[in-house]
């Protein structure tokens, strides 16, 4: 596991300014973790509020990213009014990531930033994932797929650093 957080830094630091799709759960809690340690204020996480984000699930996020020191930001996302969305079909997750890929990736732009980066890991691509063509197609980059970090790698890095949420339940998305 320490080759795999020694890649990940490095990869993470070759990046220069990156912005960390950040959810408050367990995966993307590690990348930003090792971002902030990697690049300190060039790692910005921003997380998606919308009505599909509990009260609880955002202030559990904010208190993640204040532990970290990790400069946080909020983008309203309008998923739950797309039709598409609504429709609640099996490629429901295609059109929500849609959406909240397309924000971040606007948002990196403003601010110059050219990575996008979300906390995929090697487990999450054993089944079908729509929302994984959506990080593809806004060119969203998976450092923790890459290096071939599996959930329990994940857990154990995150126990490791000391992150609260180390063995919080997976949700749903």
């Amino acid at each position: 596991n320490t080759s795999k957080m020694q890649l990940l830094h490095d990869e993470l630091t070759g990046l220069g300014r990156v912005v960390v799709a950040f959810s408050g759960g367990v995966d993307s809690s590690l990348l930003l973790k090792a971002s902030v340690d990697a690049l300190k204020s060039n790692a910005i996480a921003v997380l998606a509020v919308s009505p599909s984000l509990p009260d609880a699930e955002k202030e559990d996020a904010i208190k993640l990213a204040g532990e970290m020191g990790a400069t946080l930001r909020f983008m309203n996302t309008k998923e739950t009014e797309d039709p598409s969305y609504q429709a609640n079909a099996a490629n429901r997750c295609f059109f929500c990531k849609d959406h909240v890929y397309a924000s971040l990736r606007a948002f990196a732009d403003e601010h110059g930033i050219v990575h996008v980066l979300d906390g995929m890991n090697v487990d999450d691509t054993v089944d079908v994932r729509p929302g994984r063509a959506a990080a593809m197609k806004h060119g969203v980059l998976s450092p923790l797929e890459k290096f071939g970090f599996t959930k329990t790698d994940v857990r154990n890095a995150a126990r490791e650093l000391g992150l609260s949420n180390w063995d919080k339940p997976a949700a749903a998305c």
